[in-house]
């Protein structure tokens, strides 16, 4: 099937548009935004996918505002070598009207055999249901679903004719409708015992459930025979740890007597330990205050000495500080009168500059008062020619507005004159002798001519007399129109001043020469006195007064460059001076910061050499305090072998575990005892469990149980024999069926490989078993659709539909209509794109519609229509 053309009008705004004469390959429509491209686009799918009838919001949309007539679109189509059309009107008188094969259906007739040609499930509805459209969708790509993957436009109809085309061609039962049914028919036995995702369900789990039952009951039976048989056992053990009990009762109280008079011994020496480290604390106390009070005594003697070396040190600094001293004061002294001195000169540098920029000055108002007095003369010589120019002009009465009437009423006059004189008569009399015609002479040979535009009389002397009457036109309307044309041009000439209209343009020409000379003389007055005249003689007496505040002239004042380059040396002197002025007073500053340091530091060792003589004075001799050391040191010693000794004993006696000794053994005792008395309460119980398990006849229960688990058992094993039989059967047919549809995808992708290495070197084209498009691979790395930019989803849509609509072809050809599906794409993948487009349209018809037909132009398309209308003002 092709497209042929195309034919709408009143279409959402667009009033009439048509694409004639479409070729079967390639075709371009270019147009900007608001063309109608979209709109052709919508009219194309209308005309072949929705019905005539109805008035739903979608097809009320197609009426635009100011539009009377009514929606209506024809387009034409070729199909198995038939020529159709197929019109449709919407709305108001609503109506189809297919012809083709030499036949005509109208309405809904028309509907069904269009569908028919399609190859429709049935025709389209009040709005064409996605499902009974097959594969048409796909071939059809609007500019707001470019970025979308094609399986949104991939119907389950589309599915299964995919799967049938691709199974016949590779020749796979298990593709089509037989593998289907087989398939069907084990997922069905395999639903009686299994989940889709293989969890027991059905006859399999109540079989699982009755065995799990059974199986308890069993154990419930085994474990009350065991019950009896461990109470038993355990009953006979009871006795038996019952008559070992009174041995171990009698150790436990040996043992616990025994560590109560370990623990009393043990309490009593600690106590004895205690004093005795009272004592020894007491007498590393008096060894300790002893060593400090030598210790202390040997510190001052030392600080002592090192207070008189430290006091030497600073008075043989602070002489040397106070003769440094006095040599800065007296540079000190230095540096100011270097600083006076050079503050003197720069004071008459100073003035000397003060006296030359006066000079310059003066001279500079000098030369500006002569100028503005020449500019005031030129301004007013040149203002007295600009008087008279004006005055001239003004003598001029001729204007713009009376020229150009004067040049209008004297073209009407020369009409006017010629069209009398077309009408009027012409008179020629040439003399034979001589005669007198109306009383002038006339000689022989001579001729007299003269227009005549009324009844004229001529004589001719006494020879004859003439009467001329002239016919043509209304000649007295004729001349009463010359006469008051030349009385309206001669009021016209006085108005401007002129006895001529030659006259009348020389005046003119003057007037405009004047003033063209007086806009000269304005702006030469301007460029003279830019701020006016006033202000200008206002300058020239501010410079008289200025030049009378500088006084004379000063002929003895140096240049002004010598006086400011000697002024800056003089300044940079003042700065030296200053600066070494500076320094030295901060040195000095620094000097006698010093010496008040040092004298502080040498009254502060001066005291504390004092204070410590007082103090080392005041202690007793060294010797004495050496001798109370030792003493005090013998003394701790002997404390401390008397609490060795105590401690030695202590440890004999148990030391600290005597404690937890006792406290072991009197829990020993209580968990003997306790351990007994649950012996004599658990043979109580059993003894009463035994005699109710032997009236319970527990034995039986067991066989019974054991019986009925046999029986759940084997029917579970054979529920579940058949049902891994289904599962086998189901996976294998399952794997099956997924190689094939593997193969069925290499159709596909391999249709799409040469566009797609086109665009995208390397890649692979990624599709799921439900031919869903899942993405790309590229270098052995998966790339989903969804991650890719807006351009590269735009680019694989459309080659992914371009492949498809080979496959749904064959060997026969479909339109695919692409409607800005490039929108994202960059200029320079476009290009790559028209390769693509151009290969495809060798087996399919495509109608790519743009907004930017210059990116297109190497597409090599064979029709190009180019819109230019707009939304209509409706």
């Amino acid at each position: 099937m092709i497209l042929t053309g195309l034919h709408v009008k009143n279409w959402r705004g667009l009033d009439e548009a048509c694409l004639e004469d479409l070729s079967p390959r390639l075709n371009l429509i270019a147009g900007p935004n608001e063309s109608g491209k979209s709109r052709l686009f919508e009219a194309m799918r209308f005309a072949l996918f929705e019905s005539h009838k109805g008035s739903a919001r979608h097809k009320k949309a197609l009426q635009g505002w100011g539009q009377t007539g009514a929606p209506w679109v024809a387009l034409g189509f070729a199909v198995g070598g038939d020529a159709y059309r197929i019109e449709k009107t919407f709305l108001k008188g609503a109506s189809a009207l297919l012809q083709g094969g030499g036949r005509t259906w109208r309405d809904q007739e028309a509907e069904d055999r269009l569908a028919e040609l399609l190859g429709l499930d049935g025709p389209p509805g009040q709005r064409a249901d996605p499902a009974s459209l097959s594969f048409w969708p796909l071939l059809w790509l609007g500019q707001f679903a470019a970025g979308d993957p094609p399986s949104r436009d991939l119907n389950e109809p589309a599915r299964s004719r995919i799967q049938d085309l691709l199974g016949a061609e590779i020749g796979e039962v298990a593709a089509g409708a037989l593998g289907d049914r087989v398939l069907a028919l084990a997922r069905d036995g395999a639903g009686r015992y299994w989940t889709p995702t293989f969890r027991e369900t059905g006859e399999l789990r109540e079989a699982v459930e009755a065995e799990a039952r059974a199986r308890e009951e069993l154990e419930a039976a085994r474990s009350k025979s065991r019950e009896l048989r461990d109470v038993s056992a355990e009953l006979a053990t009871i006795e038996e740890e019952l008559a070992r009990m009174g041995e171990r009762l009698a150790k436990a109280r040996e043992e616990l007597r025994h560590a109560r008079q370990r623990a009393a011994r043990a309490q009593e020496v600690r106590l004895l330990i205690e004093r005795q480290q009272t004592d020894v604390q007491l007498a590393q106390t008096g060894k300790e205050d002893a060593e400090r009070a030598a210790e202390l005594r040997r510190e001052r003697v030392a600080s002592l000495a090192e207070r008189r070396q430290d006091l030497a040190r600073v008075e043989e600094q602070l002489r040397e500080t106070t003769e440094r001293l006095e040599a800065r004061q007296a540079e000190r002294r230095e540096a100011e009168d270097r600083l006076s001195r050079a503050r003197d000169a720069a004071r008459a540098a100073d003035d000397a500059l003060a006296r030359a920029h006066r000079r310059q000055e003066r001279t500079a108002a000098l030369q500006e008062r002569e100028t503005l007095r020449r500019g005031l003369d030129e301004a007013e010589r040149v203002e007295a020619e600009l008087r008279r120019l004006e005055g001239e002009a003004r003598n001029i009465r001729v204007t713009q507005k009376r020229l150009t009437e004067l040049r209008r009423v004297v073209r009407e006059w020369t009409r006017a004159k010629a069209r009398l004189e077309g009408a009027a008569a012409r008179l020629r009399i040439t003399a034979r002798a001589e005669v007198a015609v109306d009383g002038e002479p006339l000689a022989p040979g001579r001729a007299k001519e003269w227009l005549c535009d009324a009844l004229t009389s001529v004589q001719i002397g006494n020879v004859a007399e003439i009467e001329v009457l002239p016919g043509g036109e209304d000649l007295p309307a004729l001349r009463d129109e010359v006469e008051r044309l030349g009385a309206v041009q001669h009021k016209a000439l006085e108005a401007c001043g002129a006895r001529s209209p030659e006259e009348a343009e020389e005046h003119w020409e003057r007037l405009r020469d004047l003033k063209g000379r007086i806009a000269r003389s304005r702006e030469r007055v301007a460029e003279l006195c830019p701020e006016g005249r006033a202000e200008r003689e206002a300058a020239l007496a501010a410079i008289e007064a200025r030049l009378e505040v500088l006084g004379g002239d000063d002929p003895e004042a140096p240049p002004v460059d010598a006086a400011r380059d000697e002024a800056a040396r003089a300044a940079e002197a003042v700065d030296s001076a200053q600066a070494h002025r500076d320094g030295v007073a901060e040195r000095l500053a620094d000097l006698r910061s010093a010496w008040s340091g040092l004298d502080g530091r040498r009254r502060q060792l001066e005291e504390e050499a004092s204070r410590l003589r007082e103090l080392v004075d005041d202690m007793p001799p060294q010797e004495d305090l050496d001798r109370r050391v030792a003493e005090k040191a013998a003394a701790w010693q002997a404390a401390l072998a008397g609490k060795s000794g105590l401690e030695q004993e202590y440890r004999k006696a148990g030391g600290d575990g005597a404690a937890g000794d006792l406290e072991r053994a009197e829990a020993a005792l209580r968990r003997v005892e306790h351990r007994e008395s649950e012996y004599r309460d658990r043979r109580s119980r059993l003894v009463g469990t035994l005699q109710t398990l032997q009236g319970e006849a527990v034995h039986e229960q067991f066989l019974e149980a054991e019986s009925r688990w046999d029986e759940a058992r084997e029917h579970l094993e054979r529920t579940r024999r058949w049902a891994e039989a289904y599962r086998c059967l189901l996976q294998t047919l399952e794997r099956a069926r997924a190689e094939v549809q593997e193969r069925l995808t290499a159709p596909v992708a391999d249709r799409v490989a040469p566009y797609l290495e086109k665009i995208f070197p390397g890649s692979r084209l990624k599709l799921s078993e439900t031919l869903d498009l899942e993405g790309l691979h590229t270098g052995g790395l998966p790339e989903p659709f969804a991650a890719l930019s807006g351009g590269a989803r735009e680019q694989v849509n459309v080659i992914v539909r371009l492949g498809l609509a080979e496959l749904f072809a064959g060997d026969d050809t479909l339109p695919v209509v692409l409607d800005d599906a490039l929108a994202n794409t960059d200029f320079a993948r476009i290009r790559r794109m028209h390769s693509v487009l151009y290969e495809a349209s060798r087996k399919l018809q495509l109608m790519v519609f743009t907004c930017h037909e210059e990116a297109f132009d190497g597409l090599g398309a064979e029709r190009v229509y180019t819109l230019r209308g707009g939304r209509s003002a409706g």
